[in-house]
């Protein structure tokens, strides 16, 4: 079974290294979490899930591992899980080159399309079913200055493999008894 913390590794992985590819230094991380405490003075992206489902009905074998000499039951079904991207980057009137939270957020949004990102998920077992358009919120920060909040959804499916196993049988007794 893939865990929650897997799947949090590989999409920051991906996405901090391309981000570094393209001259971002930004902080990438799980938002919401109990530790963070006022606003970020670096550029940050956050991320986090807001949505998971499971597609189809499940797959249900069983088979003999001779090496483990026991039965093997694997079940496995179709998760989609959709992630929320967030970018803040305090915008300061005195460095107006600096990136701002839409331009973060935009070349998120591309890394999730990019071709090596989509072939190093494959490779982990996920795909990349969709990107959705990029929304802009706003908000007034403590020194009255208007700052933007762009955000963006992507959805990710993967399997979902559940393995348990059994002692096999290995004797049959056949008794007749009265009632």
């Amino acid at each position: 079974m893939r865990l929650d913390n897997e799947i949090w590794a590989i999409i920051f992985t991906a996405i901090r290294d391309e981000m570094l590819v393209r001259g971002f230094d930004v902080d990438v991380q799980q938002a919401y979490q109990p530790t963070q405490q006022g606003v970020p003075t670096k550029p940050i992206i956050s991320l986090h899930s807001i949505d998971s489902q499971r597609y189809g009905f499940p797959e249900d074998e069983c088979y003999y591992d001779q090496d483990q000499d026991a039965i093997v039951r694997r079940e496995s079904y179709w998760l989609e899980r959709t992630y929320q991207v967030d970018a803040l980057a305090i915008q300061n009137p005195a460095t107006p080159n600096n990136p701002t939270a839409f331009d973060l957020i935009d070349a998120v949004a591309s890394i999730m399309q990019q071709g090596i990102v989509v072939e190093y998920l494959q490779a982990n077992g996920i795909g990349i079913l969709r990107v959705q358009p990029l929304r802009i919120i706003y908000f007034v920060d403590d020194r009255g200055r208007h700052e933007q909040i762009p955000s963006f959804d992507f959805t990710l499916s993967y399997q979902q493999i559940l393995l348990s196993t059994a002692a096999p049988i290995t004797e049959i007794t056949a008794e007749i008894y009265e009632v």
